[in-house]
């Protein structure tokens, strides 16, 4: 997907706190797969040297924060099921900076 198509469903579901389903091509090995996964961000990750901006969020399959390459992202599908992002931010090494706004404290 195009990075600005990734960016606009994620802000959505960000903002609702609503769980995605991105199927993507994976890096490693090529093999086509489907996560449900907990919206963060769409950013350059501080520890990557890469440079280039990647969708973070919590995969709900692995139970960890990991990063999908937009290019390789075939679809993302926002679901009707909700989120507690506090609940995530509590095992996060450090303070989130996020570059999409979101306001989940209200």
């Amino acid at each position: 997907m195009k990075l600005d198509e990734v960016v606009k469903i994620i802000t959505d579901a960000i903002r609702k706190k609503l769980v995605v389903e991105v199927t993507y091509i994976r890096g490693a090995d090529g093999v086509r797969t489907c996560r449900m996964m907990e919206p963060f961000d769409v950013a350059i990750g501080r520890r990557h040297k890469t440079g280039r901006k990647m969708f973070w969020g919590w995969c709900q399959y692995h139970n960890r924060l990991e990063s999908k390459t937009p290019a390789n992202i075939i679809s993302i599908a926002i679901t009707d099921e909700t989120f507690d992002p506090e609940i995530r931010e509590k095992t996060f090494s450090s303070e989130p900076e996020y570059t999409i706004p979101r306001n989940w404290k209200t």
